[in-house]
């Protein structure tokens, strides 16, 4: 069987199927009764050829038969279900078709956070594709562009005095040059694993969830436009992401886990204490893996962890003010720890001559926890999933601390990055009284 056996082939499946009907529908039953006694990789090579050859088809019999040339050129006129590849009602530009959907008395009804999403992924729209584009043109390519854009796309990005005078998209790039840094370097093992995730999300990049929420709003803008006969089909129908992309999967430890781990012959001496002290005070495991014995101080009173920042920020970064804050932070030690007999650990260290609490050495560009990643995973055994692992210890932290503190505090014990205005209230310092208050508040059944 040859290219021309497939092509005619294809030309009497065309005869007796409708406009409408799906590509791999034809191909199905053209496979079913042509490609039988093919060998495999003869039916992959045919398979694909076919494809080609029945959207150039479809292409010339609707030119044939008058179709609307804006529906030939979206490219998107197959779909599952034929009824709905309106004829288009006339012709609209993407800013007019917008401020439309914008002025929809439906649209009015919505909340007012929700009216500012629905504006922010038009004006990305609308500059990445052209206000004077014709709707009827976008096409899913021109989809997944503006989506690429938003995955990397850090919160109020044009309220940021680092992208002053970029567009969108530019903002974008930079963001993903600088994941993918990070990631980079995290492979290289210059930052730990624990902090991968902090790091990205220190670029003020969007949650997965944030993301699709956008995204969905995408889809019921262009779905406003083929109601209105303006596009042939909706480009942006199921476009929302599926994957954890940079996102954490990691899950904060129930407390019965807790409770399994940490039991009567949980050994408190050594590495030990690293686990219970990241579930007490949020740290990140390289912040505590680094720790010298001098960076246990008295702070007014107050035994503290002296927390030096840990992760490399570029330039572009350190101007940006969405980024967790780089500056030394004192953390009161838990009452929880020092009855258990931390400040004794670390006072025998001092006697014996050691400067840094843990024997951990360091690993290129300061990271400590990689060399005892070994160690702290035979810790974990009896708990570690791909889902609870050390950087769990600061997802308990952190919802156990959003039950019984305001935000800002969470975020100043956890070294999180915080919002402009709530970082001009802090900037001075909170008393560490204060602090040594609010992380009391902090308890789990062990």
């Amino acid at each position: 069987m040859g290219v021309d056996d497939i092509l005619g082939g294809l030309s009497i499946q065309f005869k007796t199927v409708k406009i409408g009907g799906t590509v791999d529908d034809l191909i199905a039953n053209f496979e079913a009764t042509q490609y039988v006694e093919l060998s495999p990789q003869l039916r992959n090579k045919f398979h694909d050829l076919a494809i080609a050859a029945a959207r150039s088809a479809v292409r010339e019999m609707m030119v044939s038969l008058n179709f609307n040339p804006a529906i030939i050129a979206a490219g998107n006129f197959i779909d599952s279900n034929p009824d709905r590849a309106a004829p288009l009602a006339k012709i609209v530009s993407l800013k007019d078709a917008i401020e439309k959907f914008k002025s929809n008395p439906e649209r009015q009804e919505l909340a007012t956070s929700n009216i500012t999403n629905y504006s922010t992924i038009c004006d990305v729209i609308l500059e990445t594709l052209g206000g004077n584009t014709n709707v009827a043109y976008i096409n899913r390519d021109d989809i997944i562009r503006v989506r690429e854009i938003i995955r990397y796309l850090p919160a109020n990005a044009k309220e940021n005095p680092a992208f002053f005078g970029m567009t969108y998209e530019d903002i974008s790039k930079i963001i993903r040059r600088e994941v993918d840094e990070i990631r980079s370097e995290s492979e290289k093992d210059e930052i730990g694993e624990d902090d991968l995730l902090d790091a990205i999300q220190g670029l003020g990049v969007l949650k997965i969830s944030t993301i699709n929420k956008y995204l969905t709003n995408m889809g019921t803008v262009f779905e406003f436009f083929r109601v209105n006969g303006w596009v042939p089909l909706n480009p942006a129908e199921r476009i929302k992401l599926n994957d954890s992309g940079y996102q954490s999967i990691r899950e904060a430890f129930p407390d019965e886990m807790l409770v399994k781990l940490f039991n009567c012959k949980y050994n408190f001496d050594g590495i030990g204490w690293l686990p219970y002290l990241a579930l007490y005070h949020g740290m990140r495991g390289n912040e505590l893996a680094q720790l010298d014995v001098t960076d246990v101080v008295q702070e007014d009173g107050v035994w503290c962890f002296n927390v030096s920042p840990s992760i490399r920020v570029s330039h572009l970064i350190a101007l940006s003010k969405t980024v967790k804050n780089k500056k030394p932070r004192f953390v009161p030690i838990h009452s929880r720890a020092i009855e258990r007999g931390f400040l004794d650990y670390v006072e025998s260290r001092r006697a014996g001559g050691k400067s840094k609490i843990f024997d951990a050495t360091k690993i290129k560009s300061g990271n400590y926890l990689t060399s005892l990643a070994s160690q702290i995973d035979e810790i974990l055994a009896p708990v570690k999933s791909p889902q609870h692992t050390l950087h769990s210890f600061r997802h308990n932290f952190a919802q156990r601390a959003e039950q019984v503190m305001e935000d800002s505090m969470l975020k100043t014990l956890g070294g999180w990055s915080m919002s402009k205005s709530a970082d001009e209230r802090y900037k001075k310092g909170i008393p560490v009284s204060h602090l040594k208050q609010e992380i009391e508040k902090i308890v789990f059944p062990v």
